[in-house]
């Protein structure tokens, strides 16, 4: 933990950089002991500042480990729910059904998840700047999309987070465990109830995207 005093700017007092859960936990602790605000910083994308405060301590989920990304064609919840039966309604007709589930670190930004996606031969709905944290207050924000009106917002894709919560219990949230955590983090905004550590996310039959621009 690093202390720095803000000096009058709209800046954290102390920035943690956690390398593991542990990390985490132990930061919640310290923040707890010292009664510090906590703010979380994914990327940095914040047009609103939201991911900082004077005086408070930032942890910033970027340096969290990376996890894969990871896709699982056979992913169940914890209701032992398949992937495929996780549509939510959304799609054009019945053949629009999630092909599978991509599994990432909260810190890690588009330009990893959309290119395993891609690779694996799937289509996500995503942000569009490819250095936008995936896992942060993008979608934990709504997450807009040029594709959300056909297959929904950022926040309708998330089958699962796993996040530690400010007491430091390190917990699953999805539509049968921690349910009303899983309600709130998706449009609560990023750092609103938990830190979120890992995203299951919802993967489509690949499709192609027109994009036009009127200069």
């Amino acid at each position: 933990v690093n202390g720095i005093k803000s000096k009058g700017w709209n800046l954290p007092a102390y920035t943690v950089a956690p390398r593991s859960i542990g990390d985490v936990q132990a930061a919640l602790a310290f923040a707890d002991k010292h009664n510090l605000q906590v703010t979380i910083k994914n990327t940095g994308h914040s047009y609103n500042s939201a991911n900082t405060a004077k005086g408070s301590m930032m942890i910033w989920t970027s340096h969290l480990p990376r996890l894969g990304p990871d896709v699982h064609t056979e992913w169940r919840n914890t209701c032992g729910t398949h992937v495929k039966d996780l549509g939510g309604g959304f799609g054009l007709d019945s053949q629009d059904v999630p092909q599978a589930v991509l599994v990432f670190g909260a810190g890690q930004p588009f330009r990893e998840t959309i290119s395993a996606a891609n690779e694996a031969g799937y289509y996500m709905v995503t942000g569009a700047v490819p250095t936008v944290g995936h896992g942060g207050g993008w979608v934990m924000g709504a997450g807009l999309s040029f594709s959300h009106r056909h297959l929904g917002y950022g926040v309708d894709n998330v089958v699962q987070f796993k996040a530690v919560l400010a007491d430091g219990s390190n917990v699953t949230a999805d539509e049968c465990t921690n349910a009303d955590l899983f309600w709130a983090l998706r449009g609560g905004g990023g750092g609103s109830f938990a830190l979120v550590t890992e995203v299951s996310y919802r993967l489509w039959k690949d499709v192609q995207v027109h994009d036009v621009f009127f200069v």
